[in-house]
């Protein structure tokens, strides 16, 4: 081989590596990479018409200002109370799917959703998404915060949409299924809430007792999270890098909570949608149920 076509298969490989690195940056390396949008490629998308918007963020807040084309859909709409006070996601699959589609959401629809709650009220609505049957969704990476395109103060016209929920109960857990992988090595139970609740020092409203699930590996959920970028995600590296220092590996079945199952959303997320994780879990019930049970607590 000559020395030209040395130089010119050089400047190929070059071109091809850069290419490479230019289309790798903005996905992040992530497993699912449209499970997580920027800003920038929502305006894309908004442009095309090819995307549903859910602002979770509560109505006052919507009406003031929101992404153009957003239908709001405050996360507390979707909660459920029971009887003994422990609060839940949704269990009625007519009730959610009565929601979406009154705000235009179909069962074909690729939707994103956004709040300014760290990514924690989002996750946690396309969590139920997920639940129910529809995987084709994302949150906004930085959230409202990151949005600097156009805004609008008044709700959209929305056309009712056929949404199907299948009820078929693999993403949320109870207390009992809980208990049952305590001590199993084939289950990792993480625990989302800052160090204080972990260990007991702080008590969040509505809790019993003050400490953390036996065993639970201690990731806060914020270490998702960029440290110099507010809101903004870690690349896949640096979140495997975190978790498997942590024992949070992908053969296992990660059960992840917090105190109410919002801020461990962004995690279970992170985990199943980025990451990859095939077996991911949330206990809805979080430390709110298991404090005030008789269920054995750590500190």
């Amino acid at each position: 081989m000559n020395l030209l076509k040395i130089v010119s298969l050089t400047i190929l490989l070059l071109i091809g590596v850069l290419a490479g690195a230019a289309f790798a940056a903005p996905d992040g390396g992530y497993s699912n990479p449209r499970a997580l949008v920027s800003a920038a490629q929502l305006e894309e998308m908004i442009a095309d018409n090819s995307v549903k918007v859910i602002d979770a963020r509560a109505v006052a807040r919507y009406d003031q200002s929101h992404i153009p084309g957003a239908v709001n859909i405050p996360v507390s709409d979707l909660d459920g109370v029971r009887e003994d006070g422990v609060l839940t996601m949704n269990s009625d699959a007519e009730e959610f799917a009565a929601v979406m589609g009154s705000q235009g959401i179909s069962d074909d629809d690729y939707v994103v959703i956004y709040d300014e709650a760290g990514g924690s009220h989002s996750a946690r609505v396309a969590w139920m998404l997920m639940h129910f049957g529809h995987p084709n969704v994302a949150l906004l990476n930085g959230g409202w915060d990151a949005w600097e395109g156009e805004t609008e103060d008044t709700a959209p016209q929305v056309t009712p949409a056929v949404f199907t929920a299948k009820d078929d109960g693999k993403l949320i857990i109870s207390i009992d299924d809980v208990k049952a992988a305590l001590d199993n090595p084939e289950f990792v139970i993480l625990d989302s809430r800052p160090p204080a609740e972990y260990t007991g020092e702080a008590i969040m409203s509505g809790a019993g007792r003050g400490g953390h699930i036996p065993g639970a590996v201690h990731i806060e959920w914020v270490d998702n999270m960029d440290p110099d970028r507010i809101f903004i995600l870690k690349n896949a590296e640096e979140l495997k890098k975190m978790y498997e220092a942590e024992g949070v590996t992908p053969d296992k079945t990660i059960i992840a909570y917090c105190h109410a199952s919002y801020r461990s959303s962004l995690s279970a997320f992170v985990l199943k949608e980025l990451m990859g994780y095939p077996n991911v879990l949330q206990y809805e019930g979080s430390w709110l149920e298991w404090s005030n049970t008789d269920a054995p607590v750590e500190n």
